[in-house]
């Protein structure tokens, strides 16, 4: 059996220094912490609101009567808040499920942070959007809107200065990772071909009939070393789950020609002519390197640690199929890492997320994309058509991950 190779974490330590000028807003529903016992009447208001908003999903996925047209299978109240606050927030978001907390790196407009949950209720009750601001019952809309966002230094936050025991918020691990994300995507990396050494051998004192048997013989290898004749830059951009990747680098056979990271006038050339491909997997695969982050404390260190840890993620062909979609949003936004929802061969971005998003008036066209690309895909699908790879656009859905073995 072959020898798995592994690339190992590195890590950072965390201080000051690195963590100098990185705030994060931060909307604080509610600290109660004990989710159990629906029966329970000391809940806060805006958690027994919530918990209307996931009951009334769950009466319409079974109610056989709604209108034409509700799509049951995206009914589901968090992945609808948060496809459209990942338009509202440009990528940085992350609402609790709990709903103990919201955080983001941007600040949001609270009459349109209102809005997106007065459009949820009407989205999860299976009635129009057109009415939700007539027909709206909930107060959630009106407590969300009325809690201030703290904008937070980080530093302040995870550092527990003069402490051995650091103990940052839930929120934090999340917010940290988007901060070291870009500040990861920052910098340019050095890339090596790598060359193999092999051991010198002292001529002077070798007979002439050994080194006759060395020529001959295979040459022992002692280890690898940076070939810098190849270096090349290689440049990240971060995905707004907190990872970083090689967008603008793909590799795979397609590629292998033009050497590795392509420039972007060679990739932009082979997407040109990638229909002059065969349209099996072996010459259309494609891959890209991902950086990952996670921040961890230990016993015994005052400073928490953010860990980086590298893979390579294989591109789907398919978005009806996958789980998750990463959408290039333009400019200087994070790629967009996009849970998919619906049932398996009708996977897509949520549309009511979607819906919701275009009401706010937000730029929401990485959302259009995904779902753009899922409904080429269901027509080919149902015309009998193959889906073979595309060429590395937008939309690049990921390929599913083999499970993780205990």
């Amino acid at each position: 059996m072959a020898k798995l190779t592994t690339i190992y974490t590195s890590s950072l330590l965390l201080n000051d220094a690195v963590l100098a000028g990185q705030y994060a807003y931060v909307w604080s529903f509610h600290d109660w912490s004990d989710f159990g016992g629906e029966g329970r009447k000391d809940k806060p208001e805006i958690l027994v609101e919530w918990h209307k908003y996931g009951a009334w999903a769950g009466e319409s996925r079974k109610n056989k009567n709604l209108p034409e047209g509700v799509d049951v299978a995206m009914l589901w109240p968090l992945s609808i808040a948060t496809t459209a606050l990942q338009a509202l927030g440009e990528g940085y978001v992350h609402l609790d499920k709990h709903f103990r907390y919201m955080i983001s790196l941007k600040e949001i407009d609270p009459v349109k942070l209102a809005k997106l949950f007065t459009y949820l209720e009407a989205a999860v009750k299976g009635t129009s959007l057109d009415s939700a601001p007539d027909t709206g019952k909930s107060t959630l809309p009106d407590l969300v809107r009325a809690t201030t966002p703290a904008k937070l230094s980080l530093a302040d936050v995870i550092l527990n200065r003069g402490s051995l025991a650091p103990n940052p918020p839930d929120w934090a691990y999340q917010a940290v990772r988007w901060c070291m994300a870009d500040k990861f995507a920052g910098t340019h990396f050095t890339e090596y071909a790598m060359k193999p050494v092999t051991p010198k051998s002292k001529e002077s004192e070798q007979a002439e009939d050994e080194r006759e048997r060395e020529e001959t013989a295979k040459s022992r290898q002692a280890g690898w070393a940076k070939d810098t004749e190849t270096a090349a830059a290689l440049a990240y951009r971060p995905l707004s789950d907190g990872s970083v990747i090689a967008w603008d680098h793909p590799f795979g056979p397609a590629f292998a020609h033009i050497g590795h990271p392509p420039s972007a006038e060679a990739t932009q050339q082979i997407a040109d002519n990638w229909s002059e491909l065969p349209d099996d997997w072996s010459a259309r695969d494609y891959a890209l390197s991902r950086v990952d982050t996670k921040m961890a404390t230990f016993t015994g260190y005052a400073n928490p640690v953010i860990h980086f840890h590298g893979s390579n993620r294989r591109i789907s062909n398919a978005v009806i199929y996958a789980k998750t979609a990463m959408v290039d949003c333009g400019g200087d936004k994070p790629v967009l890492s996009l849970k998919l929802d619906g049932p398996g061969g009708l996977k897509s971005a949520n549309r009511y997320g979607l819906e919701i998003a275009a009401r706010l008036d937000v730029d929401h066209t990485g959302l259009l994309a995904v779902q753009t690309r899922a409904n080429t895909e269901i027509d080919k699908r149902g015309s009998g058509k193959s889906l073979t790879m595309e060429a590395p656009g937008k939309v690049r859905p990921l390929h599913a991950t083999m499970p993780k073995r205990s």
